[in-house]
């Protein structure tokens, strides 16, 4: 007569719900692991095990990694937009604040465009620089 033998790996559980201890195939939790699934206590006969796969894990840990980066890219590039639109905003409200210092620099009214010859004699004496100043 012949005798089989059989390696079998047995990994110890412990029930967290009755608390009991048991032991199961290695190879079949490895499988339940792997594919997803679950297994019962031989004591409580409360399920446990792995309800999705470590690859179906891995798919949605990709799938979050995605979306998180595709967000970071749309508000990298709305932020950009918003640096961009301000940026010529301030360059425009410069550029016509330069144009009224000079005017007015030169005794021109800002509102009415009239001159003044007294409000010219004004500046080119009392503000020799105003004109001349850098729009900050």
């Amino acid at each position: 007569m012949e005798t089989l033998t059989f390696n079998v790996r047995l990994t110890t559980i412990h029930c967290g719900e009755c608390g009991g201890s048991y032991a199961i195939n290695e190879r079949y939790r490895q499988q339940k692991q792997e594919q997803g699934g679950t297994w019962t206590c031989p004591y409580c006969k409360c399920g446990w095990g792995y309800v999705k796969s470590e690859l179906d894990r891995a798919r949605e840990q990709l799938q979050r990694t995605q979306t998180e980066l595709r967000c970071a890219n749309e508000r990298k590039e709305y932020y950009r937009n918003e640096s961009e639109h301000f940026r010529r905003s301030r360059d425009g409200i410069k550029g016509v604040l330069t144009k009224v210092k000079r005017r007015v620099g030169k005794g021109t009214c800002p509102c009415c465009k009239r001159h003044f010859v007294n409000v010219e004699r004004h500046m080119k004496v009392k503000h020799p620089t105003f004109a001349d100043a850098p729009v900050e």
